[in-house]
């Protein structure tokens, strides 16, 4: 997961379904969904961070308006933060520092981790794992193929960081593009496991 910041509310009342509101969302989110960071240029919807079925007066509520894939949107619980089921929210929490995500070669699952275990964590945790690892979801191909690409990106990240290492200038602005959210391109695609594998503090001016 990102952390994002939402730029400042819309001063007119709108509807979250208003082509200039998802455009304005599509552009606070780098066009990643929230939950998986895929890059999802179309076929984007817009996600009730609280569901609207249960919060009803927050349907067109600016800070409830997120980014996201139809595959995570499916695959997500619909009694996500209702009682007892909050996760991470990415606009407010640190989620970058607080969740580690990890491709694992030898199992081909992501390793979702924290160091903390608040419930909110733990409840993160449990949706990663759900949305990357398929568990909790029947008959759905969506977390393989979302794995399948994942493993792709990190081997191309892993190619292009040996020759980074090997000549700096003239490999420094493609390792730039796919560490910033930034880039809103294909190379941002899920980009804090990217983050992860290297030395943050080598590469934090690469971030954002």
């Amino acid at each position: 997961m990102i952390n994002i910041k939402k730029s400042k509310a819309p001063d007119k009342v709108f509807n979250h379904k208003d082509k200039d509101i998802k455009d304005k969302i599509r552009n606070d989110f780098f066009v990643l969904c929230y939950i998986c960071e895929e890059f999802v240029p179309v076929h984007f919807q817009i996600d009730h961070f609280k569901p609207q079925n249960n919060f009803p007066e927050l349907k067109n509520n600016w800070e409830n308006l997120f980014y996201c894939c139809g595959k995570c949107n499916g695959m997500r619980p619909r009694n996500i933060n209702t009682d007892g089921n909050e996760v991470l929210n990415n606009c407010i929490d640190d989620v970058e520092k607080l969740i580690k995500l990890e491709y694992i070669k030898k199992t081909k699952k992501i390793k979702i981790s924290s160091e903390h275990n608040s419930v909110k964590i733990k409840n993160t945790i449990k949706l990663l794992n759900r949305i990357y690892n398929g568990i909790g979801v029947k008959n759905s191909k969506a977390p393989y193929y979302k794995r399948v690409e994942i493993k792709k990106e990190i081997e191309k990240f892993e190619k292009l960081f040996e020759k980074y290492k090997k000549n700096k200038f003239l490999f420094e602005n493609s390792i730039k593009q796919r560490l910033s959210k930034r880039t809103k391109s294909l190379n941002s695609n899920y980009v804090s496991f990217k983050r992860q594998m290297i030395d943050y503090h080598k590469f934090k001016q690469y971030f954002d």
